[in-house]
C-alpha cells in the first residue's frame, strides 16, 4: 500500500469528522432556536392554541343496546300419541293453520275395529245391567250378580273410552292459531308414540330473547319496557320484560332475558330474525362533550380541563356513561355549565390563568 493511498484515506477521515461536527453543532443550534413553542406558562399568549366553548348539563338516559334474536311467543312441538303409518298429510310447511284443524292421519283401520267391538260390547254390558236389575227387583236375581253386571258394564265404558281415544290420537290437529313451521314425517313413515311430528308457532306476539351481561343486571327487572328494532327494516316496537333469568351462563358471563312485544307493520315475522334491544337503565346529570376534549389528570385519572370564574384552568375529574355519535356524555362535573377546552388542553396547564381568550 503506497503511501499516496494512506495520505487519501486519512484524507476522507478527516472530512467525516468534519461532517459530523458541523451536522451535530447545527442541531443544537437549530433546537435552540425552534425550542419555544408556544406552551402557556402563565405569561404567553395561547388564545390560537386552544377553543373554549360553554356547555349546559342535561339530565341524560343512560341506555344500553343487545344484540337479540325473535321466537313466536308460542311455539309447539306436537308428538304423536299413536303408532303406525301415516297415511294421509293435509298440510305442508309453512301453512296458516287454525286451532283443531287436522295436519296428518295414522293408518287408523286396526283403531277403528276396536272402537267398533268395545261399542258392542258396552251396549251388551247395558242390556244385561238392565236385565239384571229388573231380576233383581224382583227376587229372581242375587244382589252379588247384579253388582258384577255393574262393574262388567263400567269396565266396558272404560273400554269403549279408550277406544276412542285412541282413534282420536290417529289424528294429528293443531293446538292453536299459528303457522306450521315444518311437518317431519311424510306420507308412508312410521311414527311411534312420543315421537315429533310437527311444529306450529304463533307470532301474534314475539318473544325476543337477549342476554344481558351481570354488570347491568341491577337496572333491568320484570316489567321494564324497552324498545325493540326488528330486522333490517329498523321496525322499532315497544315490549316489556317478560322473564328474567336467575341462572348466569359460565361461558358469557350473562343473563337470559326474553320480552313480549306486539309486531307492527306488515313485513314478514321469521324464527330467529335478528333485533336490537334497547334498554334504559338509569337518569343522571351529564354533560355531552366531544371525545377530544378528554384530557388526564395529574393522578392518572380521566378528566377535562375547564376555565373557573377567573380564568383558572381546572382539571376535573369525570366518567363517560355513553356514547353519542363521536361525542360522549360524563359526568362528576357538579356545576351547571362549564367553559370547556376543547382543543389545545396540553398547552393549558392545570392551575394556569387564561384570562385574555374569548369564550
Amino acid at each position: 500500500m503506497g503511501p499516496f493511498t494512506l495520505r487519501r484515506r486519512y484524507a476522507v477521515a478527516a472530512l467525516l469528522v468534519v461532517g459530523c461536527v458541523l451536522w451535530f453543532t447545527s442541531g443544537i443550534l437549530i433546537s435552540r432556536k425552534t425550542s419555544r413553542v408556544p406552551i402557556f406558562d402563565g405569561r404567553a399568549d395561547i388564545c390560537s392554541l386552544i377553543d373554549v366553548l360553554e356547555f349546559d348539563a342535561a339530565v341524560h338516559e343512560v341506555k344500553r343496546v343487545f344484540s337479540a334474536n325473535v321466537a313466536a311467543a308460542r311455539a309447539v312441538d306436537i308428538i304423536s300419541e299413536a303408532n303406525g303409518r301415516v297415511e294421509e298429510v293435509l298440510l305442508s310447511n309453512g301453512s296458516a293453520v287454525d286451532k283443531d284443524q287436522v295436519i296428518l292421519r295414522v293408518d287408523a283401520r286396526g283403531k277403528l275395529e276396536q272402537l267398533e267391538q268395545a261399542r258392542v260390547l258396552l251396549e251388551q254390558r247395558r242390556l244385561e245391567r238392565g236385565v239384571s236389575e229388573s231380576l233383581g227387583a224382583e227376587g229372581y236375581r242375587s244382589q252379588v250378580h247384579d253388582h258384577a253386571a255393574l262393574v262388567a258394564l263400567r269396565e266396558a265404558e272404560v273400554n269403549y273410552k279408550n277406544a276412542k281415544l285412541a282413534l282420536d290420537s290417529a289424528t294429528v290437529k293443531a293446538p292453536f292459531v299459528g303457522i306450521v313451521d315444518e311437518i317431519l314425517p311424510q306420507v308412508g313413515s312410521m311414527v311411534s308414540v312420543g315421537q315429533t311430528v310437527a311444529r306450529v308457532l304463533n307470532f301474534d306476539n314475539l318473544k325476543v330473547v337477549t342476554y344481558v351481561p351481570e354488570r347491568d343486571m341491577a337496572y333491568i327487572k320484570p316489567g321494564d319496557s324497552v324498545k325493540v328494532k326488528l330486522g333490517r327494516t329498523g321496525v322499532v316496537s315497544s315490549g316489556k320484560v317478560s322473564f328474567v333469568s336467575k341462572v348466569v351462563s359460565p361461558e358469557t358471563k350473562s343473563y337470559k332475558l326474553e320480552i313480549i312485544i306486539e309486531p307492527q307493520g306488515v313485513f314478514e315475522i321469521t324464527e330467529g330474525m335478528f333485533a336490537q334491544v334497547e334498554f334504559v337503565i338509569g337518569r343522571e346529570k351529564a354533560y355531552r362533550i366531544p371525545s377530544s376534549s378528554l384530557s388526564v389528570s395529574a393522578k392518572g385519572n380521566l378528566g377535562v380541563k375547564v376555565l373557573d370564574d377567573r380564568g383558572i384552568v381546572r382539571v376535573l375529574d369525570v366518567s363517560i356513561v355513553d356514547d353519542d355519535e363521536g361525542y360522549i356524555w360524563v359526568s362528576g362535573i357538579h356545576e351547571d355549565s362549564v367553559k370547556l377546552i376543547v382543543r389545545g388542553h396540553e398547552y393549558a396547564l392545570d392551575g394556569a390563568q387564561i384570562v385574555e381568550c374569548n369564550t
